[in-house]
């Protein structure tokens, strides 16, 4: 083995553990900004200290609201086809 190319593959190692160590700061930085998006989207989500604010709590209320909502129309259609029938009867002379 010659000098030369003892020096060569020394290069090429010392280039090596750069980019290695260069990937590894790449990787740290995707790392952090990962991290700091699971924080973002878990604050959105949950609102932490302010739970008014997540989304976890909206959904439930509108859900909630939906099922009053469903409730209360469900009522009205009872109430209207009741309506409807005791004034046909009542229109044909029939008294409850």
């Amino acid at each position: 083995m010659n000098e030369q190319s003892l020096t060569e593959m020394l290069i090429e190692v010392r280039d090596s553990v750069r980019d290695i160590k260069h990937n590894q700061d790449l990787m740290q930085q995707a790392n952090k900004q990962t991290h700091s998006e699971v924080v973002r989207l878990r604050r959105i989500i949950t609102g932490e200290s302010e739970p008014e604010r997540g989304l976890v709590l909206r959904v439930d209320r509108l859900e909630q609201r939906q099922e009053r909502s469903t409730f209360w129309s469900q009522t009205a259609i009872g109430a209207a086809i009741t309506a409807i029938i005791g004034a046909m009867l009542a229109a044909i002379g029939v008294k409850p």
